[in-house]
């Protein structure tokens, strides 16, 4: 296996402030967010976002993917914007989150040698069939399912010929931390999650490896760090552009999901978080892990306890996908004007929907071959005539993104045990009020739960509270 050797740390200071530079990288776009942390509180100084181009999806086709160099183009975006209003010779540490198993292989340069195979990809569908036959019996992992990480790795292998190369696996964010800091064939153990990793016993299991060996001779699984620990010095050629000064400690990071679990403000076991983004998340503090491959829920190790969830492959993109922004905003300002004295939700049921963009899910029913559930979409464009049309469509939409969270929690709370106490949310969602009364209503009718503010909804924000 590639060994990588870290920089030493320079010594602590003690009892001084730190500023933090953490950085989001989400579907639609990247947020950053620059922090001073003292001992008695997190003050957020700075904050910037960015568009990023959306993944290539291929019709008729399960590929989802996007060309890694997208990102580090995005990356430099945000940082010459943020270094427009904020003096970046502040920062002390940065620290990124990034979409889970979204993967590709690089070279020995940390350079892509292959397109990125998106979260949501489900093409490994063969490769997921003979993982599923190489799992030992009783083991417990999240590899499993053509959209895992491990499935996709040995998916581009097959694809690309490789043979004198010697490829390196990198998840999206460590894509991004070898282009700041240097840090090779190193990834967080959020991310490696599932590629397999054993975060219960904190190993690479036997299986996983040859997996890996068979796939491609030269390939070996990256080493493991936990969140927030060190993992290199900021690049020269970033100090060099944004002003960044030397000795800045990038940080290992995680997944935009738990990112956003920890902006959230959660902490009590029976707290749950539903990140609201391009795609549906969740994640419910438990004391102890749970795996069940059939309903698509694992679990990640965070600070002592464990976040149990699962992510779904519906979410805004259903609307975003079929409504632009301002057609969304004049459908919304339409049911406000309307005046119901009631949310036009309570009255406007439809249990069956379930909409997906494309087929296939992941959770809270894990089923690749799942096809979307939704009634016929109105023919004519949004105009005056054609609004009741779209009304009721757009109602249908929102309550089937309703539906999918209300099995979410039924699920995860079923398959631990743990009652469901606090609902916090996240992500861009939040900023559609019809669906966010909606769903507190109708949670709080299925499982008295309570809907708690999140403290900050950013994830940016979130992934500094790693940082030690």
């Amino acid at each position: 296996m590639k060994q990588t050797r870290l920089p030493t740390p320079k010594p602590p200071v003690q009892n001084t402030s730190k500023t933090l530079l953490g950085i989001d990288i989400g579907t639609s776009g990247l947020r950053a967010c620059v922090v001073k942390k003292t001992q008695d509180e997190m003050l957020i100084l700075a904050s910037t976002e960015v568009p990023l181009e959306a993944p290539i999806c291929l019709l008729g086709s399960s590929s989802v993917t996007q060309n890694p160099n997208l990102w580090l183009t995005a990356l430099h975006q945000l940082l010459l914007q943020l270094s427009q209003s904020f003096n970046l010779s502040l920062i002390t540490h940065l620290i990124l989150d990034a979409t889970s198993s979204t993967v590709l292989l690089g070279d020995s340069e940390g350079n892509a040698l292959t397109l990125a195979r998106m979260y949501n990809d489900q093409h490994a569908t063969i490769q997921a069939k003979d993982i599923q036959k190489s799992i030992p019996p009783k083991t417990h992992t999240a590899a499993v399912g053509s959209t895992c990480t491990l499935a996709k790795v040995i998916l581009l292998c097959n694809e690309h010929d490789l043979e004198t190369d010697s490829p390196v696996i990198m998840h999206q964010i460590d894509f991004l931390n070898h282009a700041l800091c240097g840090a090779l064939n190193i990834t967080d153990e959020n991310n490696a999650l599932k590629l397999g990793y054993d975060s219960v016993h904190q190993i690479w299991p036997d299986w996983v490896e040859k997996l890996i060996q068979h796939a491609h001779p030269k390939l070996s699984l990256p080493n493991v760090v936990q969140p927030g620990e060190f993992i290199g010095y900021i690049q020269p050629e970033f100090m060099n552009q944004y002003g960044f000064c030397h000795g800045l400690e990038v940080c290992a990071g995680t997944t935009d999901s738990i990112a956003g679990f920890l902006a959230s403000g959660a902490q009590e076991i029976g707290d749950i978080t539903s990140s609201l983004g391009s795609t549906l998340a969740f994640k419910m503090i438990s004391d102890r892990p749970f795996f069940s491959p059939k309903e698509g829920i694992y679990s990640h190790r965070l600070k002592g306890v464990w976040l149990v969830g699962g992510a779904s492959n519906t979410g805004g993109a259903v609307l975003t996908n079929t409504y632009s922004l301002s057609e969304i905003i004049q459908l919304l300002k339409y049911l406000e004007k309307k005046g119901a004295s009631n949310n036009p939700l309570l009255t406007h049921q439809n249990d069956d929907c379930y909409p997906l963009i494309q087929v296939g899910e992941r959770f809270p029913i894990s089923n690749p071959n799942l096809n979307p559930t939704l009634p016929d979409k109105p023919k004519d464009s949004l105009r005056p005539e054609n609004q009741q049309a779209h009304i009721r469509y757009f109602l249908d939409l929102i309550q089937g993104l309703i539906n999918i969270e209300i099995l979410a929690i039924k699920r995860l709370s079923e398959c631990t045990g743990t009652v469901p106490s606090r609902l916090f949310s996240v992500g861009g969602g939040i900023k559609n009020p019809l669906w966010m009364e909606g769903r507190f209503t109708q949670l709080h009718q299925q499982f008295k739960i309570k809907a708690v503010p999140s403290k900050q909804t950013n994830a940016a924000y979130g992934v500094t509270l790693l940082i030690k």
